[in-house]
């Protein structure tokens, strides 16, 4: 029978690893995030969009970024976050005008930038977080502790975490977007439908590719509509809250991202490129489809093999039960499409991670049916260990190499 979740002040017990992912999330982000500078050697896009939507020349904001490469979430992201550090310098007597402030950032940019990396270094804290809440939903304490810890510690998401760009936000909508689709299985009320819809119109308005957990969200409503015994004769299309999920997705998008649909010639002009970009590769380097390089080195380098393998084994292990297919569902989209586009990158994998990272707590909770030790105290732990130990090294070496003076 399908367990149900209701939302209540968690006990200590359970808050634990949430609050334990969170701090590894926050000890591996924060340190030298003052790398590299005051050169920049990121590409920092939405900061630097940002900056241009000043209107520093025209005396005025300019919220039309004239770009649908990517959509412009992150973007209002960075400006409202650049305007916070205006304001407060403007009360601590930094700034006295707005070209102050461009002409702070001309002379150096690194307490910019450094927002910028805090705020995504928040972000994936809040990720690791909600995959410890994940977790616990799909497997209990074990699934909340492996699931968290490995989502903080994870290099992938450590190296995006010291970065401005879309991604942060990308994994967190995509993270919001998973715990929603869990509580949609286990309830299938209105308000799940919302949320899900409105974490993937958000994370599609901070870059395309988590529109296609839209997918996802489908396929669980059909194991919702499974489980409340109704018919799957017309694909539950017959069902008003799928159709609220829908306008929720377009609306919040939309909302996100207003320029993004306003002008079809943009839209039209560099969605076509984008789309000849991930046809070809990136320029001509790279050929054939990425599937292999996501399953081979991509997503074991994120989460370390052990865990890697852990994770596929207990996606098939725990494949009968719902919660595991509502983690099969939000992998497979993003895998197959993407893994099928000629330009492949390790950062195309992070929306997985929220989904994938629950693997291995799926294969705790299958074990300890038949060895229940396995879900218990000192075992648990040096399980927990074992897992999370290579990503934890990579990341504290990664986090290391970035503080020596050379990169500073």
């Amino acid at each position: 029978m399908l367990r149900t979740f209701r939302f209540r002040l968690p006990a200590t017990r359970e808050l634990a690893p949430v609050l334990a992912a969170v701090a590894l999330a926050l000890a591996l982000g924060l340190p030298h995030l003052d790398w590299g500078l005051p050169a920049i050697e990121e590409e920092a896009v939405p900061a630097k969009k940002a900056l241009e939507m000043w209107g520093f020349a025209e005396g005025r904001l300019q919220l039309d970024p004239d770009t649908a490469g990517w959509p412009a979430f992150s973007f209002y992201a960075q400006l409202a976050l650049q305007h916070v550090q205006y304001g407060l310098g403007r009360l601590a007597g930094t700034y006295a005008h707005r070209l102050d402030y461009w002409l702070a950032w001309q002379l150096d940019p690194s307490a910019m930038i450094l927002w910028g990396r805090t705020l995504s270094v928040l972000l994936f804290a809040a990720v690791a977080g909600l995959g410890a809440m994940a977790g616990r939903r799909v497997a209990g304490l074990p699934g909340a502790w492996t699931t968290g810890l490995l989502l903080a510690a994870a290099p992938l998401t450590v190296r995006h975490a010291r970065l401005v760009g879309p991604d942060a936000w990308v994994t967190f909508f995509t993270a919001v977007a998973v715990l929603a689709l869990l509580d949609l299985l286990a309830h299938g009320r209105r308000r799940d439908y919302i949320l899900a819809a409105a974490a993937i119109g958000l994370g599609a308005a901070s870059k395309y590719t988590p529109g296609l957990l839209a997918i996802s969200l489908f396929l669980v409503h059909l194991e919702r509509r499974r489980f409340e015994g109704v018919s799957l004769k017309w694909l539950g299309l017959d069902d008003r809250r799928l159709w609220l999920a829908a306008l929720t997705c377009v609306v919040v998008f939309a909302a996100a991202t207003p320029t993004t649909l306003l002008d079809l010639d943009v839209l039209q002009r560099d969605v076509g490129a984008q789309t000849e970009h991930m046809e070809r590769g990136h320029f001509g380097q790279q050929s054939g489809p990425g599937i292999i390089h996501y399953l081979n080195k991509s997503l074991p380098m994120a989460l370390g093999w052990p865990a890697y393998l852990a994770a596929l084994a207990g996606l098939v292990l725990a494949r009968f039960r719902p919660e595991a297919r509502v983690v099969i569902w939000c992998v497979l989209p993003l895998v197959l499409v993407l893994g099928a586009l000629g330009t492949h990158f390790d950062r195309y994998m992070l929306p997985v991670l929220p989904a994938l990272a629950l693997g291995p707590g799926l294969l705790l909770g299958a074990v300890g049916l038949v060895w229940p030790r396995v879900s218990r105290g000192g075992v648990l732990a040096a399980v927990v260990v074992v897992l999370v130990a290579m990503p934890v090294i990579a990341s504290v070496k990664l986090v290391a190499d970035q503080g020596r003076p050379g990169t500073r």
